[in-house]
C-alpha cells in the first residue's frame, strides 16, 4: 500500500489549524537533534513549510484557528457558537484540498 500525505484541520492553542499527518516512516525515525523547548508562537515559521498553500488560505487558517481560543474543551456551548466555529472546518478543509491537489488527503 503506497502512503498518501495527508492533513487534518483542527484546532489548538496558538497553532495554525493545520495538521501534517506523519507517514510511518516519519513516525519511526529518530528524534531530530536539538533541544525541544515547546511551542513559541512562531506561524511565520511554521508558513514555510505549508507553501503550498496561498498566502490568503494561509491567513484565513490562522483566522479561524485563533478565533476557536475563546472556547475552552468542555465548557457548555449554550448559545451555538463552539457549533458555528466548528461549521467553518469544512469548507476550509476542501479550499485546502483544491489548492494541495490529489496527492494529498484533507
Amino acid at each position: 500500500m503506497t502512503w498518501v500525505a495527508k492533513v487534518v484541520i483542527d484546532w489548538d492553542w496558538g497553532a495554525p489549524g493545520i495538521w501534517k499527518v506523519l507517514s510511518p516512516e516519519e513516525l519511526n525515525a529518530p528524534a531530530p537533534s536539538g533541544t525541544w523547548t515547546g511551542w513559541s508562537g512562531e506561524l511565520l515559521d511554521l508558513r514555510s513549510r505549508w507553501t503550498a498553500l496561498s498566502p490568503e488560505l494561509w491567513a484565513e487558517l490562522v483566522s479561524w484557528n485563533e478565533s476557536g481560543d475563546r472556547f475552552a474543551p468542555g465548557d457548555p456551548d449554550e448559545d451555538g457558537e463552539s457549533a458555528e466555529f466548528w461549521s467553518h472546518a469544512r469548507p476550509l478543509a476542501e479550499r485546502v484540498q483544491d489548492e494541495l491537489g490529489q496527492n494529498w488527503e484533507v
